[in-house]
Parts: C-alpha cells; structure tokens; sequence
C-alpha cells in the first residue's frame, strides 16, 4: 500500500447540506455561492509510486497551466486550479449554464523520503502529471557479497 495520507480536500466552500434552491440557483444561473460544489469536493486524482518516484495525476479538464498551482512544502504537495468562466461571452443569451467556476484544491502528505528538490509538474490533454523523485538514500540498493 502506497504511504500517501491524503490531508485536504477543498473546493472553495465547506461541505452544506443538499439545498433544491442552490439547485435552482446553479441552474437559472443565479451563482449562489460561485464555488464548484457540482465537482462533488474537487478534481480526481490517481496515486502511485514505484521504486524511483510517487506520481500524482489530476484530471484537470479545459485548464490552462496558469491556472494551476503545485507547491510541496513540509512534505505536504498541494494542486490548486481555478476554473474561470469566459467573460467575452456575457452579452450571449445563455439557455443553461453548468460549467463551473472557482478554486479547487487537493493535498497530499507524502512519505520523508519524497526529494522537495525533484518535483516535476507537466499538464497535457486535461490531465496533469506531478512527479517526485524519491531520495537517493532511500532507495534500494544492491549489497555486493564478498567471499573470504
């Protein structure tokens, strides 16, 4: 089992109990909190690690990279987007009107032996890919046997 703890999720606004109106709002487009309670908590992701580095990969569809943020600090990675909404289309007469808007957020508290220094972020195809590199003293290493 992969030594991740997962140690935030945040998607602008706290967890509120199911409203019919915020529905109603969300729907005739009347923004009730602008936050992206729709993306059920935030964006998925999948963890893995093997013996040279952890990989992280968000879903991160329609997102440019400047709306994205990684950070790694006291062993906490963290990946923020903002989604926004295109403001040339606000004369357009929207019939219906879903795609979210805010800032979303994911934090994960990797093991010591995460490298902070080789930390690689890469976005393509709606899906972004974080790379940590493991410390050079914590990876296996092969002990030559001697014979007398």
């Amino acid at each position: 089992m992969l030594p991740v703890r997962f140690t935030h999720r945040s998607c602008g606004s706290p967890v509120m109990a199911w409203d019919p109106f915020r529905v109603l709002d969300r729907f005739l487009d009347r923004g009730s909190d602008g936050g992206c309670e729709a993306v059920a908590g935030g964006f998925d992701v999948d963890v893995r690690e093997d013996e040279e580095r952890y990989t992280i990969e968000a879903n991160l569809p329609g997102m440019e990279k400047d709306a994205v943020e990684v950070t790694f600090e006291d062993g906490v990675l963290t990946i923020e987007a903002e989604a926004r909404r295109d403001e040339e289309r606000k004369e357009a007469n929207f019939h219906l009107r879903e795609r979210q808007v805010g800032r979303c957020s994911r934090s994960f508290r990797l093991p010591a032996d995460a490298d902070p220094e080789k930390v690689e972020a890469a976005l393509a195809n709606g899906v972004l890919t974080v790379t940590v590199a493991k410390a050079e003293a914590a990876k296996p290493r092969r002990i030559a046997v001697q014979t007398n």
